[in-house]
């Protein structure tokens, strides 16, 4: 408003490029705030994901306390984040609940499809991978575990990330607070396998996962396939898709912590392909 040669105010609109100037402040300051309210809701979801896992964790040492440390057998299923409905029964007597199976990296894991899976009577299909013996599981030999308790086993070099840790008999002590119990999904196709290729790979829409249900609604939307939980946000440099960022793991103590994706490799054989980073310590 100003003011005319008579001394009345008078209203005047904004100019062109006085609104455009504002708009471009304006756009300026929300391309500030959303990359950081971004990485704020990335790691809010971390954040949450160890604290299932650590649930997860906290059930399985319950149960393996009554169970002389022995874990469930693996069952049903072929995937490595498929645990048969008799386990997940008795897990449930210990205190676990079906959200804190599923990661909220990829919330869209948790339908009614997937538990059970499809309706089966035999097994539903979570949101992590879990380290079990026993079973048609795609998981390697080497990264099976049947107890809690530290001990040595026989590697049948499946794990190209153990070998180098075992003895010249092909024996590896087993470290609860270094050995791989649950894991994040960090998932790419059947035979995308090789750490120099990963940009080239496909991190969402696994539609085997999902293939009977494919494009059937569900309340995330149609359904497209699972996804690796904890991707980047867009593609980088030379990658055509969002990498993944990384994954959290559960060890047989208990303990969880975040490992970079840069670490980790395959350790499943067959289906899709899940990724984690193993640490076993050395004999």
């Amino acid at each position: 408003m100003v003011a005319d040669g008579s001394g009345e105010i008078v209203k005047r609109a904004f100019t062109r490029i006085e609104l455009l100037v504002v708009l471009a402040v304006a756009a300026l300051l929300v391309g500030v705030r959303l990359p950081a309210l971004g990485r704020v809701q990335t790691m809010s979801k971390i954040a949450q994901c160890a604290a299932n896992l650590k649930a997860d964790a906290m059930v399985l040492q319950m149960y393996g306390a009554d169970s002389a440390g022995r874990l469930p057998i693996w069952s049903g299923g072929n995937w490595p984040w498929d645990i048969s409905v008799p386990a997940v029964l008795v897990l449930s007597n210990y205190g676990a609940q079906r959200a804190q199976m599923y990661d909220p990296g990829f919330p869209a894991q948790n339908i009614d499809r997937m538990w059970p899976y499809n309706g089966s009577i035999y097994y539903v299909a979570t949101g992590y991978t879990w380290c079990f013996s026993g079973g048609t599981s795609t998981l390697v030999h080497d990264d099976q575990n049947s107890s809690l308790m530290p001990g040595v086993v026989a590697l049948d070099r499946s794990d190209s990330q153990l070998t180098p840790y075992s003895n010249s008999q092909g024996l590896l002590k087993i470290d609860p607070t270094k050995r791989v119990l649950i894991a994040d999904t960090i998932i790419s196709n059947n035979g995308q396998n090789d750490p120099a290729q990963v940009a080239s790979y496909q991190w969402t829409m696994h539609t085997e996962s999902g293939t009977p249900f494919l494009n059937q609604p569900t309340p995330y939307g149609l359904w497209k396939g699972s996804s690796t939980s904890h991707l980047a946000s867009a593609p980088t440099k030379g990658n055509a898709s969002a990498l993944p960022l990384g994954g959290n793991e559960a060890m047989l103590d208990g303990r969880v912590k975040w490992c970079s994706f840069d670490g980790m490799r395959a350790h499943t054989s067959g289906g899709d392909t899940f990724w984690w980073q193993a640490d076993p310590g050395k004999l």
